[in-house]
This record gives C-alpha cells, sequence and structure tokens, in this order.
C-alpha cells in the first residue's frame, strides 16, 4: 500500500511540473484577451461619470451663484430686521456709553463730588440728548439733590427719615460720618447692615468702613464685621482684594486672612458656583 502511495505521488509531480507551464501560459493568454475585450467598456462608463460629475457641479455652482426670487427676498428681510434692531439699539448704545464715562458715575456707588458734579452734568445731558435712559435720570435728579443740599449728610438724613430701607444710603452716611462723628457712623453702618445683609454692589465698600470702625466696635459688633467679612469675600473676592491693596487698608489684612481661612465647606461650595457662572 506505501509503496503505491509514493507511486502517485511521484506521478502527480510529474504530471504537475509538465502541464504547469502550459496552464500558466493559458491563463495570461485569457487574462490579456479579457482586457482587450472590457477595456473600451470600462473607459466608456468612466469618462460618463466624469461628464456626469462635471455637469453636476456645474449646475450646483449656478444654483447658488444665482439665488432664486424667494431666497432674494429672505437674505433681504433678514437685511432690513437687521438694520431696523442696530437703528433702535444703536442710540442706547451711545447714551449707555456715555454714562459710564461720566466723571462721576462710579461703579462703587459712590456719589459724585463737588468738583465732579459740573462735568458730570455735562455728560449725562449728552447722554439724555441721545436716549433718555432711566438711569442717566436718576444720576441727574440725584445730582440736583446734591446740588440743593450743601450738607450731603443732613440730605441722606432727611432721605431716610422717609425711606429708611437703603442699605447703599446708610452706607454712604456712615462714611461721611467717619471723620466727623465715628459713632453716628457706627450706627448708620450697623443699620445698613441690618437693612441689606447682602448687598453685592456696596459689599466691599462696606467692608472697607466697618473696618476702619472695628476699634469702636463691641464684641456682637464685631461678630456682625467677620459676617461681613465672609459674605463680602463669598461673593466678590477680587473686590476685597482690591479694597485690602489700598496702604490705609493694609492694617486690616490679617483679620481679614484669618476670617478667610475659617470658611466653611458650604462657603468654598457657594464661591465656585458663584463664580462658575461668570
Amino acid at each position: 500500500m506505501v509503496p503505491m502511495m509514493v507511486t502517485l505521488k511521484t506521478e502527480l509531480r510529474a504530471l504537475c511540473e509538465k502541464w504547469e507551464p502550459v496552464f500558466a501560459k493559458t491563463m495570461r493568454q485569457n487574462k490579456r484577451a479579457l482586457c482587450e475585450k472590457w477595456e473600451p467598456v470600462f473607459v466608456t462608463i468612466m469618462r460618463q461619470n466624469k461628464k456626469l460629475e462635471q455637469r453636476v457641479r456645474l449646475r450646483f455652482n449656478a444654483r447658488w451663484s444665482k439665488p432664486i426670487l424667494g431666497e432674494k427676498l429672505v437674505l433681504g428681510a433678514i437685511a432690513v430686521l437687521a438694520m431696523g434692531v442696530l437703528l433702535v439699539a444703536m442710540p442706547r448704545l451711545i447714551a449707555g456709553g456715555l454714562l459710564a464715562l461720566a466723571p462721576g458715575v462710579h461703579s462703587s456707588l459712590a456719589y459724585p463730588s463737588a468738583e465732579e458734579r459740573p462735568r458730570t452734568t455735562l455728560w449725562l445731558e449728552a447722554a439724555s440728548d441721545v436716549a433718555p435712559l432711566p438711569d442717566i435720570a436718576f444720576h441727574q435728579a440725584l445730582i440736583a439733590r446734591l446740588d440743593r443740599d450743601a450738607d450731603e449728610a443732613q440730605a441722606l438724613e432727611r432721605l431716610l427719615k422717609v425711606s429708611p430701607l437703603r442699605p447703599d444710603e446708610w452706607n454712604r452716611l456712615a462714611r461721611l460720618r467717619l471723620s466727623s462723628n465715628p459713632q453716628q457712623a457706627l450706627q448708620a453702618w450697623k443699620v445698613s447692615v441690618f437693612s441689606g445683609r447682602v448687598y453685592p454692589p456696596i459689599m466691599a465698600d462696606r467692608l472697607e468702613v466697618g473696618l476702619q470702625l472695628s476699634v469702636l466696635m463691641s464684641v456682637d459688633e464685631q461678630s456682625i464685621l467677620r459676617d461681613q467679612i465672609r459674605l463680602a469675600y463669598v461673593l466678590r473676592p477680587a473686590h476685597v482684594q482690591h479694597m485690602l491693596a489700598r496702604s490705609a487698608n493694609k492694617a486690616f489684612a490679617p483679620l481679614v486672612t484669618e476670617v478667610v481661612a475659617g470658611l466653611s465647606e458650604a462657603d468654598i461650595a457657594a464661591m465656585v458656583r458663584i463664580h462658575a457662572l461668570h
């Protein structure tokens, strides 16, 4: 059995060696014939596809280079609407810019000084001529009131008798009384805190007034001051740092640092939540 298998393998190998060149030659001839037969067909199809692609590209470019009437009307309506919005908003933008640049209009809500009022009045009049914004009217009325009252502190006291729930005005009164009557300044400062414990626009300025009055404070009043340090730092840390950078306030840095070092996890989470939105 074994010699027979060996004989078959030998014969098969001999047949393969004999006919392999013939089969290879036949395959090459058939391959060449197939290519010669089908090459014109494929070339024609490729040319047709290329022409079709060129026609599609030309139609697409022609379509979008010349918008139809409906598209022109839509684009025109959008342009007219944009111009209308710009015309309506531009006077308010100009008036707001003039208001912000007025010398006596301060971001800290400080009142314009006697030297600033004449120039501030001119800026406000120019802004009002462009667009009569409510903020412009407010500052004009404020300057008119300050011009009528030679003593601003007395004017504030009269105002606060009529409208006492004004933490910004009480803080302003405290600052005005700071040098002339510190005890009255301290009382005004406490009323400012009680009427608006959290009032972001004046937090840093009120904290500065409170720190300057800290030598007069009792233990309970010191607790109120520490609470204001904590709230001011949580709400506006940059404003507090800017306030402490002034030479007159550097002596209060250790107290502020002590309070800030004791911030709770809730305070820190509130800081992150507030300032992550900005």
